[in-house]
């Protein structure tokens, strides 16, 4: 934004002139705004190109066939922002609501969500969202979302676990091991609802449910076996 504000580049009619109708050479974009890189010309090149709905792509082979006249009562385009990012990529790095990143539809949380990944974006920079997509060996998404459910029971155990043992710990009382208190609520879940799997005969339904991968639980020869994590 600085560079086009330098070189007085306010309008597409500018840049068009400059870098052609294709919006392709590099070089002169360069030199139009003094970027001593042609890989980074090139870069924003292909960024606007992409911008360019297929209306205005229209509008701009028209014009150049002489079809069209630019028309001075026409609404100024929408200038879109983006975080910074470079070539670095991630999953933590997709732009946050990108149809809403523009100088007049960008609200705070969209502005504050892209300034902290362009801010971190090094520390992001193909980092996984979490370290479950090597245990449970997906990424997070709907479908097989027993997996899932799994996690997020774990997840909200050990959260419970942490307030328990922090509680006790107040009250002077026993369970103030927040492990020892996650371990023990999970195991009690567990062997509740394999009685009660096991009692109606529905085991697979039980093993559906809880064995994924066996992180948690298997089940041999009707009997229920945890995994190693969780014996003491």
């Amino acid at each position: 934004m600085g560079a086009l504000l330098k070189s007085r580049t306010l309008c597409l009619q500018q840049l068009v002139d400059a870098v052609g109708l294709m919006l392709s050479e590099a070089p002169a974009l360069g030199s139009l705004l003094g970027l001593h890189s042609v890989r980074v010309a090139r870069r924003l090149l292909e960024l606007w190109s992409q911008r360019l709905t297929g209306k205005e792509r229209s509008l701009l082979t028209n014009y150049s066939q002489r079809k069209v006249e630019p028309d001075p009562a026409d609404p100024f385009p929408e200038i879109y922002l983006s975080p910074g990012l470079g070539e670095l990529t991630g999953p933590l790095l997709a732009t946050t609501c990108p149809e809403k990143l523009t100088l007049h539809k960008a609200d705070k949380k969209t502005l504050y969500f892209n300034c902290v990944k362009g801010t971190n974006r090094k520390g992001l920079c193909n980092r996984l969202p979490t370290v479950w997509v090597f245990i449970m060996g997906a990424a997070y998404k709907k479908a097989g979302k027993e997996k899932w459910q799994l996690l997020n029971y774990l997840s909200g155990e050990a959260k419970m676990a942490i307030y328990l043992s922090r509680k006790n710990r107040v009250e002077i009382r026993e369970g103030q091991e927040a492990r020892s208190v996650w371990l023990c609520n999970i195991k009690a879940r567990l062997w509740l609802e394999f009685r009660f799997y096991k009692h109606i005969g529905d085991l697979d339904a039980f093993k559906q449910r809880w064995c994924f991968n066996e992180i948690v639980c298997s089940v041999v020869n009707d009997e229920l076996m945890f995994a190693q994590v969780f014996i003491r």
